[in-house]
């Protein structure tokens, strides 16, 4: 079953304009992010309200690999947009899952020839991606630490208590953020 991506994650999707200067993320939703946190107690999530913050808040472009309810929970695009986007995939029908017929290394790979004059490429996952050219691949507990130091990007939010982030919180679709 494809996801449907929320209005506002589409407005997001530009691969037309200049990604020139900035940071193209790809996050995993599972085990990578805190709506499905590591089953590993010493491993830390990435913050959903950081995800949110970096597609809505900031320059930077930000995509859903991997589960796509991510879309939905951060209202980010995501791999039907990345796909769109390639004219020369062929969809295999209207009702299935993107992630059946590729692979997290495609997905990711496809991701980045859409905006390949960016200046980094950082995907996020609990997978390890660390082979794919041009992209630097962190574990999520790996990528909140260097995030909180500010060695990744400068303009993340403190990490909060989630009531006090409430700001995100699309007042249209509760539990959605923008």
């Amino acid at each position: 079953m494809r996801i449907e991506t929320p209005p506002q994650a589409r407005e997001l999707h530009q691969p037309e304009q200049s990604a020139t200067g900035r940071t193209v993320f790809a996050f995993d939703r599972d085990d990578t992010v805190d709506v499905n946190p590591p089953p590993c107690d010493d491993r830390e999530a990435v913050p959903l309200t950081w995800v949110a913050h970096l597609a809505h808040r900031t320059d930077h472009i930000v995509y859903a690999t991997g589960n796509q309810l991510l879309k939905r929970e951060a209202t980010i695009p995501g791999t039907t947009e990345i796909l769109a986007a390639h004219p020369a995939y062929e969809w295999p029908d209207s009702e299935s899952s993107d992630q059946l017929y590729l692979s997290r290394q495609e997905q990711v790979r496809m991701l980045g020839e859409l905006y390949d004059s960016a200046h980094q490429r950082i995907v996020v996952d609990d997978v390890d991606l660390s082979e794919l050219d041009d992209w630097t691949h962190y574990y999520s507990w790996d990528f909140v630490p260097e995030a909180r130091k500010g060695n990744i990007v400068s303009d993340l939010p403190p990490t909060e208590p989630r009531d006090e982030l409430d700001k995100f919180l699309n007042p249209q679709v509760p539990g959605e953020y923008w």
